[in-house]
């Protein structure tokens, strides 16, 4: 998820296929943090949505910081809010890294525009993943406050959208998705996301 840089991207001809597996890790692995064996991303997110939704109960006090998630005791310094931040942003950078360099290779063969539509796919899970914890639900209005939408490298501008706006790009990234892995060149088993 971190072994690569931009000028090996260039000259390696699998770079893609490496990056994007990186991106897929990035959702499993545990990426230091300053924080130790509390699981990576998918079980932090477990732990923010479904302790939040009152659909499972904590029982009793524990150490780990998921009591905080339990209770609504978030700070600026929680660590596993702060995790969900970095690597969501951190993916969506990877994501967008691939999409660059993919949109604009010349060779537009199954294999490349399926991984176009996995990185348009990821895109959109860390973009929904981010709202679903940062935001308020889209019941609640449209119009509210949402997160950063990052559709490029570029991170010169950052600005807030509205919970609609996030959910446009997300829609827009699912549909892209789509359009690019019809026809694609499925991978693997069925860890990986496909038109199918």
């Amino acid at each position: 998820s971190d072994q690569m840089t931009s000028a090996m991207f260039k000259s390696d001809p699998g770079a893609a296929v490496y990056s994007t597996d990186g991106n897929y890790a990035m959702f499993k692995d545990e990426l230091a943090f300053g924080m130790t064996d509390r699981g990576g991303f998918v079980r932090i997110y477990w732990l923010m949505t479904e302790l939040r939704s009152d659909n499972v109960t904590l029982s009793g006090r524990t150490s780990d910081p998921l009591y905080e998630c339990n209770t609504y005791q978030d700070t600026d310094r929680k660590e596993d809010l702060s995790y969900m931040w970095y690597i969501c942003y951190k993916i969506i950078y990877g994501c967008n890294t691939n999409l660059e360099a993919l949109l604009a290779a010349a060779d537009q063969s199954a294999a490349t525009r399926q991984l176009i539509g996995e990185n348009y796919f990821l895109r959109a899970v860390a973009h929904f993943s981010l709202c679903n914890v940062f935001s308020t639900p889209y019941a609640n209005g449209a119009d509210k406050p949402g997160v950063v939408i990052r559709t490029s490298t570029d991170v010169s501008q950052t600005t807030r959208a509205t919970i609609g706006e996030v959910y446009t790009q997300i829609e827009s990234d699912l549909k892209s998705a789509m359009e690019y892995m019809e026809g694609g060149t499925p991978r693997g088993n069925k860890g990986y996301a496909s038109y199918d």
